[in-house]
């Protein structure tokens, strides 16, 4: 397998994560190519901080994310479908709702990632930002079409990302 569409790589042992627009790749780099079902006896397992570049390159690969906030009624955890636009994560949601109110200043936290539990092989990359109303003009990424017209943008102030190989058991 190559690293065509690669958005990061990470090296660690014997092991190339090749972190993919969608997908995640283990490969042994030693005596070839080995892709996935690795056994217990073959792999190489660890847990590493992401630099910025890779953080803000898996964030602007990926198409859905959860976004967490205190609302009136407790801590909420929701799935959006998101752009990162000019710095920005935007995304739309219908007016009136819960999430709507996002368009007033909030401090969220928007998580990105990407885990395959059959290999034990991940990354996740937190953000910890501030709301406020989209740019104008700003593209609805949602996958539905039902009037979601509300733009709401997240000006990042931190970034972190991980990446995990473990071994499942």
């Amino acid at each position: 397998m190559s690293q065509r569409g690669a958005v990061g790589t990470r090296r660690k042992g014997k092991v190339t994560i090749w972190l993919r627009r969608g997908a995640l790749s283990a490969h042994v780099t030693a005596g070839g190519d080995y892709a996935g079902g690795m056994t217990n006896h073959d792999a190489v397992t660890y847990f590493e901080v992401l630099d910025s570049d890779e953080c803000l390159n898996l964030l602007m690969s990926a198409e859905l994310g959860r976004i967490a906030w205190q609302g009136e009624f407790g801590l909420s955890v929701v799935p959006v479908n998101f752009r990162y636009v000019d710095g920005q994560i935007v995304f739309h949601t219908k007016p009136g709702t819960t999430l709507s109110r996002l368009t007033d200043p909030a401090e969220v936290a928007f998580l990105v990632d990407d885990i395959d539990a059959e290999e034990a092989l991940g990354w996740s990359v937190l953000v910890r930002g501030l709301t406020g109303p989209a740019p104008e003009g700003s593209q609805p990424a949602s996958w539905l079409v039902d009037g979601r017209t509300a733009g709401i943008a997240i000006d990042p102030r931190t970034i972190d990302g991980r990446v995990v190989s473990g071994v499942r058991r």
